[in-house]
C-alpha cells in the first residue's frame, strides 16, 4: 500500500511535491495531534539523508548530491520510507511511504 509520496530537492531539502494517500502519510500520530506538515516532513527527510551522507566515507569529498541516496529506506512504525533519485534528475530526491513489506 502506498501511503504517500514526497519529492524534494536533494541539495536544499525544499519541497517540490507531496501527496498523502493515507492520513499523515501512514505515520502514527498521537490522538488529537495535527496533521503532519509536508514541509516539516521534507525537512526531516533531508536531514536524515544529510546525516547518512556525512556518515558515509565515500561521500565526504563530494559537494554534489550522490547518484543514489545514502539512506535507501527507513522504517517508522507501520511505514517504510523508501528513497530514490531518478537518474535523469539527480538533484531530485523522492520518498515513498509504503507498507513495510513493500519497502525492502
Amino acid at each position: 500500500m502506498l501511503h504517500g509520496i514526497i519529492a524534494l530537492c536533494g541539495r536544499s531539502g525544499g519541497l517540490y511535491y507531496s501527496k498523502a494517500y493515507s492520513s499523515n502519510f501512514g505515520l502514527q500520530s498521537q490522538d488529537g495531534a495535527e496533521k503532519t506538515d509536508p514541509h516539516n516532513l521534507s525537512s526531516l527527510l533531508f536531514a536524515l539523508q544529510l546525516n547518512a551522507q556525512a556518515s558515509s566515507q565515500e561521500r565526504l569529498d563530494s559537494s554534489e548530491p550522490p547518484e543514489q541516496p545514502c539512506l535507501r529506506s527507513v522504517e517508522m512504525g507501520p511505514v517504510s520510507i523508501v528513497f530514490q533519485n531518478p537518474s535523469k534528475c539527480p538533484r531530485l530526491l523522492v520518498a515513498l511511504f509504503v507498507h513495510p513489506l513493500m519497502g525492502s
